[in-house]
């Protein structure tokens, strides 16, 4: 499998000629990120719809607080939830979790939906969801994902 980090928090997974892409958003300027891509997965609210509208036949899955905010894309928006388990784009897809962590005391976490790759990465979006896994993809201060340099790739 290859990871690519674009942007702030997009990565894009890579495996046998397909291609799937976690968080693309207002924050991820490479346009590149979501060509050839057969799905996109968002964790949690923290983007802008206009990349999802430059792909129309695109495929999203993310959790129910985000499918609120797009309507506009009818059915090829699918809610996911803790537990859920699905084959996309020649991934194995496990979800799990379901809230943001807590940002502020007095703002009740958003839905978020961390996601574990073919039991190999986890994203986990903005959440302090523990799982057992060889690869987490972890955001810090910086932007970075550790063992994802910046906008590069690296092999699992």
């Amino acid at each position: 499998m290859r990871m690519t980090k674009y942007g702030h928090a997009c990565v894009r997974l890579e495996k046998h000629s397909r291609a799937l892409v976690v968080d693309p958003g207002a924050m991820t300027p490479e346009p590149e990120a979501l060509e050839g891509a057969e799905a996109v997965l968002i964790t949690h609210e923290h983007f802008d719809a206009g990349r999802l509208r430059e792909h129309p036949g695109l495929p999203v899955y993310t959790c129910p607080g985000v499918a609120r905010h797009l309507t506009e894309f009818g059915d090829r928006v699918r809610v996911v939830e803790d537990g859920d388990v699905l084959d996309v784009a020649g991934f194995r897809m496990t979800v799990v979790g379901e809230k943001h962590h807590v940002s502020h005391p007095d703002v009740p976490p958003v839905d978020n939906v961390g996601f574990l790759v073919d039991g190999e990465v986890f994203h986990p979006g903005d959440a302090l969801t523990v799982v057992e896994v060889p690869t987490l993809l972890v955001q810090g201060a910086d932007a970075e994902f550790r063992r994802l340099p910046v906008g590069g790739s690296v092999e699992i």
